[in-house]
Formats: structure tokens, sequence, C-alpha cells
């Protein structure tokens, strides 16, 4: 789950979902999918060779100004570890000063049910 994404900050998700062992469900949840529909149309047959579930987390405002979003950043491992952070899945990603926990045991279970809550109100989506 990541508001922002860049080739490389894809590359690296995408290795992440690729070393996932079989039968686990990859997910990517993205804020706004038309600012980088571009890059999910050119990684389009590693998606599709993964299973990769897209989803657009891109809701219209309760008071109807504008829209909801997310500023989190989350890989949820299963229901044992998670990342939380500050960390962007672009190209400062691993040289920049970010902040983050890995979350073990019980705190992961609220992480999963905040994830599961964003994808039940995304658009699922392919490209």
């Amino acid at each position: 789950m990541t508001p922002f994404l860049n080739e490389e900050g894809m590359r690296w998700a995408l290795r992440v979902f690729a070393e996932a062992p079989p039968g686990v469900e990859r997910h990517l949840v993205l804020r706004n999918r038309q600012r980088v529909y571009g890059l999910l149309h050119a990684h389009h047959d590693e998606f599709r060779a993964l299973g990769v579930s897209l989803f657009d987390y891109w809701v219209p405002s309760p008071s109807g100004s504008g829209y909801e979003t997310f500023h989190a950043k989350v890989v949820l491992a299963d229901a044992e570890f998670a990342y939380l952070g500050s960390a962007n899945f672009i190209r400062y990603l691993c040289s920049s000063v970010e902040m983050g926990v890995l979350l073990e045991g019980l705190p992961v279970l609220a992480v999963a049910e905040t994830v599961a809550a964003a994808k039940e109100i995304s658009e699922k989506f392919s490209v």
C-alpha cells in the first residue's frame, strides 16, 4: 500500500511479490492510478505472471469537496508480520532517511484490518 510509486519502487515491489511463496495473495493498493498508469501498463505482464491484484484508493470525500486518500506505506506479509512507515515506493526509497517499524503478532491484525478496509472501498482494476 503506497500513495507514491515510480519505476525503482515498482521494481522493488515486484521483487517482493516474486519472492512470496506460491499461494500467497499479492495486492498493490495505490492512490490515483491515473498518475502512474503508464508505469503500471509497462509492467502488465509481470503483474499478470505474479497474479498481483491492483486497487485504486481514490474515493470522494463525504463532504463532497475533494477526495479521501491515505498516506500510509504498508507492506503486509501475512497476519504475523508487517512494515508500517514513511518510505514511499519511489527512487529515494533506499537513499533517504525514512522511519518505519516492523510489526509482529497482535499489532499486525490492526494493520491487516486497515488494509482490508482500504481495499473494500477501493476500485479493483487491471492494466
